[in-house]
């Protein structure tokens, strides 16, 4: 897999968006994931997902920006191991894969769907 940042960033986001949708809890939420020059990951508030529909345990939940990084095709190219694993539960993705920025997950003015915004 060799994407662009630009497309690997939108498929992350994207990815990130499947797991935050139609969740009962976070209807009315507005989320916020910033990725830093060095690669740390931040995201708010906190969501845990399990990790797949078979198993449901709370004690099985993991954070969705780690679940997304170790867990999704798109998360294993753009993941940055290394940092992840010494400073966890933070989460870092190579900086030279991915768009820095901060990124505001709300509804769109034309609809009521949400999207991704980079502010």
């Amino acid at each position: 897999m060799d994407l662009s940042p630009t497309k690997a960033t939108e498929q992350f986001l994207k990815c990130v968006a499947i797991h935050l949708a139609n969740r009962a809890e976070c209807k009315g939420l507005i989320y916020r994931l910033t990725i830093h020059q060095g690669g740390l990951v931040e995201f708010y508030p906190s969501v845990r997902v399990c990790p797949s529909r078979y198993i449901r345990k709370k004690e099985s939940m993991d954070d969705v920006i780690h679940h997304v990084l170790t867990n999704h095709d798109i998360g294993q190219y753009i993941i940055n191991t290394d940092m992840t694993v010494r400073y966890f539960p933070d989460c870092y993705v190579q900086p030279e894969k991915v768009l820095p920025g901060q990124y505001i997950y709300q509804k769109s003015f034309t609809s009521a769907r949400r999207t991704w915004i980079a502010v």
